[in-house]
């Protein structure tokens, strides 16, 4: 992503900021800002963060992020791109044909449903919001234990 990074930040020259940050380097500050996988990408909008994507993102889903940093109304980030959310919906769709035609047919509608709901959830109010604040929770739970570990 580096040489896409380095053409964006080139055309968005004095509008966004770019800042790289190597997690084996800085692990205080990645765990202070809940990196949980590498490449995560963080945008920021004066100082507020207004979305991040975890993985490998193309040039188009960078502008967008870009684009919206730079935006005065509220956007939402996709937490996944298109092609994830295709792929995961194919194999959704793969499983559920399976449960029509193999037993144990619940099995596989089961896991249907599951793959569908991971291909949607950011789509749906609320689950979102609710994952973050598990995962802030869970930052918390660690630091807490951290600092308490080294007493």
């Amino acid at each position: 992503m580096n040489p896409v990074f380095e053409e964006l930040k080139q055309i968005y020259a004095g509008r966004v900021d770019v800042i790289k940050v190597n997690a084996d380097d800085s692990q205080p500050l990645v765990k202070q800002l809940g990196v949980l996988g590498i490449p995560t990408t963080i945008v920021y909008r004066n100082g507020e963060e207004i979305g991040r994507r975890t993985g490998a993102m193309s040039r188009s889903d960078l502008q967008s992020m870009f684009e919206a940093a730079l935006s005065e109304g509220p956007i939402k980030i996709p937490a996944m791109s298109r092609t994830s959310r295709y792929a995961r919906l194919f194999i959704a769709l793969v499983l559920f044909g399976m449960g029509l035609t193999l037993d144990p047919s619940w099995l596989f509608f089961i896991f249907s449903m599951i793959v569908l709901f991971l291909a949607v959830y950011d789509l749906i109010p609320g689950v979102t919001d609710f994952r973050d604040k598990m995962i802030l929770k869970l930052l918390r739970a660690a630091a807490e234990a951290d600092v308490d570990g080294r007493e």
